[in-house]
């Protein structure tokens, strides 16, 4: 994967005068917010088990404590699916097509974080103080080449404002190499609450592999061309199912579990 940030001026000159936040990639210490980050996605490497995901670190620097949501507006090619991490939790942003926003409603126990004037701490009501930080977590789709652009706003939380933003730009290149020899799995029910039941096309035996949106095993198996996966124990939220097959094929499905 190569990166290569390129600062690119923002549409409004004062939103540059009075921007409220800075935003540092990782454990950098350079600001970068306003720019535009362009990443060029290896196959080799991106896949659905590992998504490309980065760190971006929010600091306030308005002169007072405040709640941050992040706005999230995407142009993808068919088939990309994304999550967005922003404190307290992960959130399933596929299913919002081009729009999301993280949460703010304090009537229903669900408020914004508040970050603290001058610093990258972020507390929440009830929960220990953790850093502001936006975590995108995306997917190519892996059978089609395209480019993506997500951007990302850091939103006042009661006000509405965009304070500030990050975009990042994906270019997706699949080689004749890269594609391999026809394979499909299908999964019933989906969404699921107690079990799933997985048949493999093109794929005599597997290995099924389970993860949540975080990357974390949940599941591993071998399993014939058809087999029943129970889930009733699996938290609610999105999972990939994967089957490596013979000759390495490997298959992926998105499942969702509601209990």
């Amino acid at each position: 994967m190569k990166k290569n940030i390129l600062f690119v001026l923002l549409c409004s000159s004062s939103f540059l005068a009075f921007s409220q936040v800075e935003i540092y990639e990782g454990s950098g210490t350079t600001d970068i917010s306003g720019t535009t980050l362009y990443v060029t996605v290896d196959p080799a490497v991106i896949n659905a088990i590992t998504p490309w995901q980065d760190h971006f670190k929010v600091k306030n620097v308005s002169g007072m404590n405040k709640q941050y949501k992040i706005t999230r507006i995407r142009s993808t090619p068919v088939g990309w699916t994304d999550d967005l991490c922003w404190p307290p939790t992960c959130y399933s942003t596929s299913v919002a097509d081009n729009f999301f926003q993280t949460p703010h409603d304090p009537s229903n126990f669900d408020p914004a974080p508040t970050i603290l004037n001058g610093t990258i701490i972020a507390t929440i009501e009830g929960l220990a103080n953790a850093d502001a930080e936006l975590k995108p977590i995306i997917t190519p789709n892996l059978a089609v080449s395209g480019t993506a652009t997500y951007k990302y706003y850091v939103t006042e939380a009661n006000t509405g404002v965009y304070e500030d933003s990050i975009f990042v730009v994906f270019s997706y290149t699949l080689s004749t190499q890269d594609i391999k020899p026809s394979a499909a799995i299908s999964i019933a029910p989906n969404p699921a609450s107690d079990y799933i039941n997985v048949t493999l096309e093109g794929i005599e035996s597997a290995k099924v592999k389970i993860v949540d949106v975080l990357g974390n095993t949940v599941y591993t198996k071998e399993i014939d061309a058809t087999s029943r996966i129970g889930v009733a124990d699996f938290k609610n939220g999105v999972y990939f199912v994967t089957i490596e097959g013979d000759n390495k094929r490997t298959v992926t499905k998105k499942l969702m579990v509601r209990h």
